[in-house]
């Protein structure tokens, strides 16, 4: 009996190592759930033959400075096309096959149709920090995420920019024990990098 007792303690000790978190398994955990929901800035961009921009004119000044960079970067074609019966400047904008490869959905507004673009896109750098909460089955981790910023980020706003200025950036994730699959990655797709 006692032989017994000591072969169950010394399972249940080692059942209960094998589904401890450790930084490497919450690296893997954080791969397998970028790979189904991947954390990605998108903006959009007007797209057609007569594509307004509508303001005071320091207002549409600085709404045409991204698409004046995307221009000369090659991403779209932009040809001035005069002034529209509401004074607003008027333009023809067109993605080039440059660009295209950062699109990542069209919708349709009527007039013309609005490109959702690829801004960004956050990679894990590593685990920093890991906090495990056994009364809770959960845990925390401070991560890092390197961000690989696209010629689209010149529309994302400019708080977001500054944010974003380094090219690495940490966020707290959190982490829950499930009794039959272990531990899992709450919905990462909540973690918004833009928004710390």
């Amino acid at each position: 009996m006692k032989k017994f007792l000591v072969f169950l303690t010394i399972a249940l000790l080692l059942g209960a190592c094998s589904d401890k978190l450790t930084s490497s398994k919450a690296e893997k955990l954080i791969q397998e759930a970028l790979k189904k929901e991947p954390i990605q800035g998108e903006e959009s961009i007007k797209i057609g033959d007569e594509v307004e921009f509508i303001g005071h004119d320091f207002i549409v000044k600085e709404k045409l400075k991204p698409y004046k960079k995307l221009k000369e970067e090659g991403m779209i074609e932009m040809v001035d096309k005069g002034i529209s019966r509401y004074d607003a400047p008027l333009y023809s904008i067109q993605l080039t096959d440059k660009g295209k490869q950062y699109l990542l959905r069209i919708e349709d507004d009527g007039k013309y149709k609005q490109y959702i673009m690829k801004t960004y896109s956050a990679t894990l750098d590593r685990v920093d920090e890991l906090h495990v909460i056994p009364e809770q089955n959960s845990a925390r981790a401070l991560v890092s995420f390197k961000i690989e910023k696209t010629p689209f980020f010149v529309l994302e706003n400019l708080e977001t920019q500054d944010r974003i200025k380094e090219n690495l950036v940490e966020r707290a994730l959190a982490f829950r024990k499930l009794e039959e699959k272990g531990w899992k990655v709450e919905d990462i797709s909540d973690y918004d990098i833009e928004e710390y």
